[in-house]
């Protein structure tokens, strides 16, 4: 059953940075038996978290809001974690641009990265469905912030995606890159690394 759990969770993580509706529904089926905190808090707040936002984005209400009491009690604590992925949920439950804005702030001023590039990507997306050309401003930032986290699997996900990323990037990826591998060697420095 611990097995299931954590594959699961992980399985249900990669769906959602990569917007694979069929597996998050299977992999939301498989954790709906999982939907409380353990012992180990950084295990509940990934699955926990990812079962709200995948829970919300497929429509599965009851269980999404079960992980957003979870993260709103939390946060109200003062959780500094809680507080970002609190704030995804309730944009994802409830679209809106000014929403989505909030989750990325709190996403920035956490140094979550990955919840930013997902929140900024969402938003994105958001925008796109409703016709307003702010859309490509925040996949443009989703792509920066994966890049600069890592997932180069997905960044080249994204630009098979969206054609105007493509251009947009084009010029700047060799700066960009130079410029991430400096701010992550100045993190590592001030962190003592």
């Amino acid at each position: 059953a611990m097995t299931l759990r954590d594959t699961s969770t992980l399985r249900l993580v990669l769906s959602f940075i990569f917007s694979d509706e069929e597996c998050m529904v299977a992999m939301l089926e498989n954790l709906s038996k999982f939907a409380d905190p353990d012992l180990i808090a950084a295990r509940s707040y990934l699955r926990l978290g990812f079962i709200g936002l995948a829970g919300f984005q497929m429509g599965q209400n009851k269980l999404a809001n079960k992980c957003l009491v979870y993260f709103k009690s939390l946060s109200k604590l003062g959780s500094p974690n809680a507080t970002p992925i609190y704030h995804f949920m309730k944009a994802v439950a409830h679209p809106s641009r000014a929403k989505y804005d909030e989750a990325i702030y709190q996403c920035k001023e956490a140094r979550m990265i990955h919840l930013e590039a997902m929140a900024n990507e969402r938003c994105g997306m958001f925008l796109s469905d409703n016709g307003d050309d702010a859309s490509k401003e925040y996949i443009i930032a989703a792509y920066w912030l994966y890049n600069d986290w890592g997932a180069s699997s997905k960044t080249n996900n994204m630009l098979e995606q969206h054609s105007f990323l493509t251009e947009a990037t084009q010029g700047y990826r060799k700066a960009h890159s130079d410029a991430s591998s400096n701010m992550r060697l100045a993190n590592r420095m001030g962190r003592g690394l």
